[in-house]
């Protein structure tokens, strides 16, 4: 900031002090011209109530004024209103003489005499009489709203009683006071504001006699930085100033003289800084030609030998790791098993091995594309290799089959551990672009070593674990033992072999009657499947049937099930027997199939089978697998309903209402003991007395004895079939049954 500046706001402050100063000192002057004027019609007010109380006095003394009511009313109102006048005529003041009860007793005005105190607060009188203390009021004319300023002083009686209050008006004397000390004020600021200004200009002839002198100085010393010359700096007018001008001049003639030998010096220096930078010039030329070349030839090598490392690291990483999850590939495996076998042969320890296969992995690709499925699957390599060891090995062989080796297992109890570690990961959802996405997998388990199992061995077991965890119902893990090696063995087997029954024709059908509980004729026969294989011998259905469904071949057996079923029942028909209802099982799987309705229409055409003769027996999970639209093309066709061991699966009186259902068999489970357990009984008679409600048919299965039957009876159950009747029969059998039924029946017709 500047010397001018400073002194410039310098003087602005003392203004601005001066101001402030005046508008408190006007304040005050305020406050003490109101309290001057007060002070002084106090004294007058005092002075007048004074003479009014002698004036009381002389008049009756102030012994008796104090009996009365009104004292001041004794007074000779003549004398008290000459007295009001002369302090008027002298100061032209308004003056009032009240009493106790406010009454104007004198006026100055002449005017409001006997009339009562209007301009005055209500109890302004009232609290003078209290205390005896005087009031000052300030009041506004009603017709001017000009200030009218009054002050109430007592007068005294006898005893310092107060009988009376004389109101004076100091208006005209609270503006005289105030005028004459304004006008001091003024004159006192006046003198001042006049000394600032004097003192103003002087500062600032003086700054710029300063200011011009160090300008220069420091115009000529932005020069000298600048690297320019400066003239020669006139002497200032002040004794100080002019010392620093002259060793500024002396500083600045030894700068310009050293600039110029040292402007000759440089000058010399660059001529030959240039012949060298020439030299050096032609010699980095030379090099770096020759660099180029060499950097060149360096690149084509380097580049040779980073591409041959990156095709063999490429090669080597092909041959060990998978491509897409960067997990040890097929070969890897083979080899870190091998290690893990060896390993625990040599130390005495166990190694265990686990097949991991990811449960209806094909959904994901199918539904929503490859891409998805690689996301799915990195993931899951990933999990996998957070709950193992890092000596442990995660592969993957092939789609969705990973494999883990854990080495060095202390207890053969280790890798269940891991497994359930591995079902609990995957159990979490998969986030595949903003869709969750839900994986479970079967665990198949060998821990080595095993027996007198080899390498080979090793594999074929954990295959087999596998395998178990799938028929386990998936989403689990089974670790194998000699046990489950014999059973699966079986099972393999029998699923090989089922392959080809139909083509080798080793299936046939064998018929339960259905029979009237009332009549006790057969009114229907139930078709059931056997197999008969030349290696395995007689399979139980309950034993091949899950198989057939799990390796995808139910729905070619069911197909000759039925065909073979419609016709045999067409021979019966042609031998000259009655028709009756034929009930055929079909699995739940055949209801994915949506053109099931067609097939069925159609082996019943090329059989010549009428279609109200036919009865589709479906569980009741069947009827939750997206059935309903098959099992109204079926009773369009003609084709009957009836729902297979009623009361087992999940049982929903929705379904009745909701699907076509002609019939319900209450399964044998029910019937056993419907004669001894209450439970079963009240169980049967209500499944009877619903179907019975919603119009459908009843059967009863695995009727053993003639109480049974006679309770079957009692409740109005339809039919019933078991072994109580007849066993399950042959086609041959049946049709010789049939006969029987027949010459019966003639029979006794005739003897009727």
């Amino acid at each position: 900031m500047s010397i001018r500046t400073r002194l410039l706001f310098i003087v602005i402050s003392a203004f601005l002090l001066i101001g402030i100063v005046g508008a408190v000192s006007l304040n005050h002057l305020q406050k003490l011209s109101e309290q001057s004027a007060i002070a002084d019609a106090t004294h007058s007010a005092e002075s007048l109530s004074a003479l009014i109380t002698y004036e009381a006095y002389k008049a009756g003394g102030l012994n008796f004024l104090g009996k009365l009511e009104n004292p001041l009313s004794r007074v000779n109102q003549d004398v008290l209103q000459n007295m009001i006048d002369h302090v008027y005529d002298r100061g032209h003041r308004n003056l009032k003489v009240v009493d106790k009860s406010s009454r104007i007793i004198a006026d100055s005005g002449h005017s409001k005499i006997g009339s009562l105190v209007d301009t005055l607060p209500d109890h302004a009188i009232s609290q003078l009489l209290k205390d005896g203390q005087p009031r000052s009021f300030v009041e506004y004319s009603p017709v001017s709203q000009e200030e009218i300023r009054q002050i109430v002083v007592p007068v005294y009686g006898n005893g310092q009683q107060i009988i009376g209050a004389t109101i004076f008006e100091y208006t005209s004397l609270y503006k005289e006071t105030e005028n004459l000390l304004r006008k001091s004020l003024w004159a006192v600021g006046l003198a001042t504001l006049i000394a600032l200004s004097l003192a103003l200009i002087s500062g600032i002839l003086v700054a710029n006699r300063l200011t011009n002198a160090l300008r220069d100085l420091r115009r000529s010393a932005l020069m000298i930085a600048a690297g320019k010359n400066t003239k020669h700096i006139a002497p200032a007018s002040c004794r100080e100033i002019q010392d620093l001008v002259r060793v500024f001049n002396r500083m600045t003639r030894k700068l310009t003289q050293g600039n110029a030998d040292l402007k000759y010096e440089v000058s010399e220096r660059t001529k030959a800084e240039a012949a060298l930078i020439i030299i050096n010039g032609e010699l980095e030329q030379r090099v770096n030609q020759r660099t180029s070349e060499l950097l060149v030839i360096n690149d084509q090598m380097k580049g040779e030998l980073e591409e041959r490392a990156r095709i063999e690291a490429r090669l080597e990483l092909l041959a060990q790791f998978d491509g897409l999850t960067g997990l040890p590939n097929r070969n890897l495996f083979q080899d870190r098993l091998a290690k893990s076998v060896l390993h625990a042969r040599c130390h005495d320890c166990m190694s265990a091995l686990m097949f991991i296969d990811l449960d209806r992995f094909k959904e994901i690709n199918d539904s929503l594309g490859h891409a998805a499925g690689d996301i799915v699957l990195k993931e899951v390599g990933k999990r996998l290799l957070s709950v193992v060891r890092t000596v442990d090995t995660v592969a993957r062989l092939s789609g969705d089959e990973f494999t883990v080796i854990l080495d060095l297992v202390q207890y053969a109890n280790d890798a269940a551990v891991v497994a359930e570690k591995i079902l609990a990961t995957l159990s979490r959802p998969i986030n595949v672009d903003g869709r969750e996405i839900f994986v479970t997998a079967s665990i198949g388990i060998a821990v080595f070593p095993v027996g007198d199992g080899t390498h080979d061995d090793f594999l074929r077991y954990a295959d087999i674990a596998l395998y178990q965890a799938k028929a386990n119902g998936r989403n689990t893990y089974h670790v194998f033992s000699t046990e489950l090696s014999e059973g699966l063995t079986r099972r393999m087997e029998i699923s090989e072999q089922l392959r080809r029954a139909v083509e080798r024709n080793e299936f046939s059908l064998h018929y339960q009657p259905i029979v009237s509980v009332s009549t006790r004729k057969i009114t229907g026969v139930e078709a059931l499947l056997r197999w008969s294989n030349h290696l395995i011998g007689e399979v139980p259905p309950e034993e091949f049937i899950p198989i057939a469904e799990e390796i995808g071949i139910i729905e070619k057996i069911g197909e000759w099930v039925l065909a073979t079923a419609c016709n045999e029942s067409k021979l019966w028909r042609e031998s000259g027997h009655d028709p009756i209802l034929l009930s055929v099982n079909l699995s739940p799987k055949q209801f994915r199939n949506l053109e099931l309705a067609e097939i069925i229409a159609s082996i019943m055409k090329n059989a010549g089978f009428d279609p109200e003769w036919l009865e589709i027996e479906i569980t009741e999970s069947a009827l939750m697998d997206r059935s309903e639209g098959t099992l109204h093309k079926l009773e369009a066709q003609g084709v009957k309903i009836a729902i297979d061991d009623f009361g087992t699966g999940y049982s929903s009186l929705s379904y009745l209402k909701r699907f076509p259902v002609h019939r319900l068999k209450i399964d044998q489970s029910f019937i056993q003991d419907i004669t001894t357990d209450p439970d079963d009984a009240a169980i049967v008679s209500a499944m009877v007395a619903l179907a019975k409600s919603l119009r459908l048919a009843v059967t009863a299965e695995g009727v053993e004895t003639t109480e049974q039957l006679g309770y079957l009876q009692s409740i109005q159950c339809d039919d019933f079939q078991g072994y109580y009747y007849s066993k399950s029969l042959t086609a041959e059998d049946l049709q010789s049954m049939l006969s029987k039924q027949v010459m019966n029946q003639n029979t006794a017709f005739l003897v009727a």
